[in-house]
């Protein structure tokens, strides 16, 4: 029986959940979780300001409107307690050093992100040259960004060809149409959160890895993410909205949904750095039998 036990306790620690567990752990996972939070949470308003900027300037006043629906979906009660509406009726005055200067700030959590990443994967943390290093993260940015905006453009354009599609049918306004609009919502989302997420996992820190991994992290990622913010929607809905503590309780759910969904992605990480490790061990033996 203890020798069952014995062997059952070396099969476990010989897991790759296991091993990314181990990882995570040891190289402060939830510290880094919680960095990842606090630069998030103080460069999310200086990003909002310049993706409103820029979407008044391409998309004008329809697309403004997009863009607020989308990101109240995505940070549930966020556009009613902080005046995004304010905000992107303003968004047109910001000029050219000021876009630069929040772009600058929004850079301190890419900055972050990247370097908690990396040091997840136990590679150098601040690759390159101070100006390089930058520039790369601009990028990273942009590329982020430019993921946000398909995933809100695609949902919003699917969502309204499905409310099309069934309003023809005549059946938009049954039970059946409504349950069928809120399925595909959220498998809509989840896939589309899939690809945000491949990109956090793998564009951010700048490392590779095997397609099938980060596809499956990222789907993992993606259903986790949903299921937390449908939990953070209701708790804004129904208690923070109607409680004595209300305009401290949006903030602090905001950073405590933040800070889980970052210690998500930093154990995924490690999960996909056991992997690829266990990978590139496995293609250099069969390299040796060669």
């Amino acid at each position: 029986m203890v020798e069952r036990i014995g062997s059952a306790a070396v099969r476990m620690r010989e897991t790759a959940v296991f091993r990314a567990y181990l990882r995570f752990k040891a190289r402060r996972g939830t510290r880094l979780a919680a960095a990842m939070t606090y630069a998030a949470f103080l460069s999310i308003f200086p990003l909002l300001v310049v993706a409103l900027a820029i979407a008044t300037a391409v998309l004008g006043h329809a697309g403004v409107q997009n863009v607020n629906r989308h990101i109240d979906s995505t940070l549930p009660g966020l556009a009613g307690r902080f005046s995004l509406n304010d905000l992107a009726a303003n968004a047109a005055t910001v000029g050219v050093i000021s876009g630069l200067v929040f772009v600058w700030s929004g850079l301190s959590w890419v900055n972050v992100a990247r370097g908690s990443l990396r040091t997840i994967w136990a590679i150098e943390d601040m690759p390159g040259r101070f100006v390089v290093r930058r520039a790369l993260d601009l990028v990273s940015l942009v590329g982020f960004g430019i993921t946000l905006a398909v995933v809100a453009a695609a949902s919003t354009l699917t969502s309204g060809l499905a409310e099309n599609v069934l309003d023809w049918l005549g059946i938009a306004d049954t039970g059946q149409a409504r349950a069928v609009l809120e399925a595909l919502g959220v498998v809509l989302s989840v896939l589309l959160q899939t690809a945000m997420f491949a990109y956090l996992l793998t564009g951010i820190p700048r490392v590779v890895m095997p397609r099938g991994v980060l596809l499956r992290s990222s789907l993992v990622a993606a259903v986790v993410f949903e299921v937390t913010k449908g939990l953070v929607t209701s708790y804004l809905t129904h208690i923070a909205s109607k409680s004595v503590y209300g305009a401290f309780g949006v903030p602090i759910a905001i950073l405590v949904w933040f800070n889980l969904t970052f210690q998500m992605v930093l154990a995924l990480s490690a999960w996909t750095a056991t992997r690829t490790e266990d990978a590139l061990a496995l293609r250099h033996d069969a390299r040796e039998k060669l």
